[in-house]
């Protein structure tokens, strides 16, 4: 089952969620119970939350928003666009802000199942972007997910966290690549 994140979930409700104790899944937890309700009542993001079927148990979540992807020579060789061939840049993105899943609840098919809840609800709108644009920690077991999801790196960016250099991938879909070969 799935829904809007509320204004009147319980944040007691969202501190049960747990996606672990590594550094990228404590930024997911953070942006749940911290940043995703303001930023949905400011409009600048929407967070729907999946749940059991049977209960209000919190499984995962994914937050989207719009975003300008550049279309940049590095994007057009991964993608085997021409120059002359569109798109022009910048194109419109769905930006995947965050997404997670319960420690509790991995393995159990459910970031698969959200990921092409979102994929289906981009696809149903002829007018709905073509891409989906995501960031990830390089060293985050999430890359291969992704990678297997049709994702592809478009450029990784160098960052200290918590005094450790680790990269950023900046990772795409092209949903209409990943209908075509089935993967979303």
């Amino acid at each position: 089952m799935q829904r809007p994140l509320s204004p009147d979930d319980d944040a007691s409700w969202l501190s049960l969620f747990e996606v672990g104790p590594e550094p990228w899944a404590q930024e997911v937890e953070r942006f749940l119970r911290s940043e995703a309700i303001v930023r949905q009542e400011h409009g600048d993001c929407k967070t729907t939350v999946f749940l059991l079927p049977d209960k209000e148990q919190l499984v995962g979540f994914l937050s989207v928003t719009s975003k300008d992807l550049d279309v940049d020579p590095a994007f057009r060789k991964i993608f085997g666009f021409s120059s002359r061939k569109s798109p022009r840049s910048p194109v419109g993105a769905i930006y995947l802000c965050a997404i997670g899943t319960d420690v509790r609840h991995r393995g159990k098919n459910y970031a698969t199942e959200m990921h092409e809840a979102l994929v289906e609800s981009v696809t149903s709108s002829m007018l709905s972007p073509r891409f989906v644009l995501l960031q990830v920690w390089e060293d985050s077991p999430a890359v291969r997910l992704y990678l297997r999801w049709g994702y592809r790196v478009l450029s990784t960016t160098p960052y200290d966290r918590d005094g450790t250099q680790v990269g950023k991938h900046k990772m795409v879909l092209d949903r209409f690549t990943a209908l075509a070969s089935g993967s979303g």
